[in-house]
């Protein structure tokens, strides 16, 4: 509890203790006016200790007031059709609990709570861990240098994901492709920058740089390397009646500050995507590098979603196709996924989704798994 809000509930608790036993001092010394005269006294002194306090409590709620919680539940029921032996069942993709507070000077601070399923030891439990816990700090750029930064320390997004999840915008179906197949963390532990570069006739860049443990959230730094990574997107292309045209790329070198380390791997992905707010969206991405052999890897990812006409009832369609060749000198070792559905919006807050997805590797057995999935944000 806030130390004002204390320190007035104390004075007032020992001024109204005051009041009463000088009253009962009065009721035994004095006349009945001097007593009435007492009384009224009291309830002037109550009155003002309690409207002291409630300027007190509302000054707290005052410096309080931009703090903000918000929370994801992703709810899922799977039942395979074909090439797997689990279970039909349903479970708790994800539920997130996130305080974002506003500090003095323009900084801000963000926790998140992420609960999800890990693997154990011969099983598998929920569990909950850190997702983000970072701090933003805008820095002050000299007037006439047409750039804003703000740096971020701490557990915080990795410079892709985040950014290209916002254009899936189906994570509760299946993960943004980079987190899907492994190919970064979604969040680690280090330093960002962010901010937007305005140059004369060109379309305004935003960018984001990392300096990154590279093991990612769930674990502790391993060496002495870090991951280094950025990325650059901008609207190429605008129209109320069309749509954005959005156009980002990233590179990422892991273990890439320490020359002692020979392991560093590269990643690098372009993305083009037509954003409508009320139609949907429709993205490609691909994606090259190398491995720690230098050997190169590579793949795609094509989708979007479309949302019907309104006399659909918030009725949409979803489709994503992805290929990943995590080593090109393997063999059968090409991963493919695809996924399908139907998407039904309850209000602002709750969506529901029938689904199906199906994966093969190289020449492998193809399984398939049909879905429904809930979303409900607050």
């Amino acid at each position: 509890m806030n130390k004002s809000i204390v320190k007035f509930m104390f004075l007032a608790t020992l001024l109204i203790l005051t009041q009463v036993a000088f009253v009962q001092v009065a009721f035994a010394d004095e006349d009945e006016n001097s007593t009435e005269s007492q009384i009224t006294d009291l309830q002037e002194n109550m009155n003002k200790a309690l409207k002291d306090m409630k300027v007190q409590i509302d000054k707290v709620k005052s410096d309080n007031s931009d703090a903000k919680l918000s929370g994801e539940l992703r709810f899922n029921y799977a039942n395979p059709q074909q090439g797997s032996t689990a279970l039909n069942g349903f479970d708790v993709g994800r539920a997130y609990v996130t305080i974002k507070k506003k500090l003095d000077a323009g900084a801000s601070l963000r926790f998140t709570f992420d609960s999800g399923r890990a693997a154990g030891t011969g099983t598998q439990f929920q569990t909950t861990y850190l997702k983000y816990a970072y701090i933003e700090l805008p820095i002050e750029i000299p007037r006439g240098i047409p750039i804003s930064a703000t740096a971020k320390i701490g557990l915080q997004h990795n410079m892709w994901i985040d950014w290209a999840d916002k254009i899936w915008d189906n994570a509760y179906i299946m993960k943004q492709y980079d987190d899907n197949e492994g190919i970064m963390a979604s969040s680690d532990f280090g330093f960002g920058l962010t901010g937007k570069i305005s140059l004369p006739v060109l379309p305004e860049i935003e960018y984001h740089t990392t300096v990154l443990n590279g093991a990612g959230y769930k674990s502790a730094e391993t060496n002495g390397a870090k991951d280094m990574g950025i990325r650059l997107n901008t609207e190429v292309f605008k129209d109320e009646n069309i749509g954005t045209l959005i156009l980002g790329a990233y590179g990422n070198m892991t273990n890439a500050m320490d020359p002692n380390v020979t392991t560093n791997t590269t990643q690098a992905a372009a993305l083009l995507a037509l954003k409508n707010e009320g139609v949907g969206t429709v993205y490609i991405e691909a994606l090259s590098g190398a491995t720690a052999a230098r050997n190169p890897i590579g793949g795609t990812s094509i989708g979007g979603f479309l949302n019907l006409p309104p006399e659909f009832l918030n009725v949409g369609l979803l489709y994503r196709s992805d290929t990943y060749t995590p080593d090109t000198t393997g063999t059968n070792n090409d991963k493919k996924k695809i996924v399908w559905g139907v998407f039904y919006k309850y209000g602002n807050d709750v969506r529901l989704a029938y689904d199906v997805q199906t994966t093969q590797t190289g020449t492998g057995t193809t399984t398939q798994v049909a879905y429904v999935h809930l979303l409900t944000t607050f």
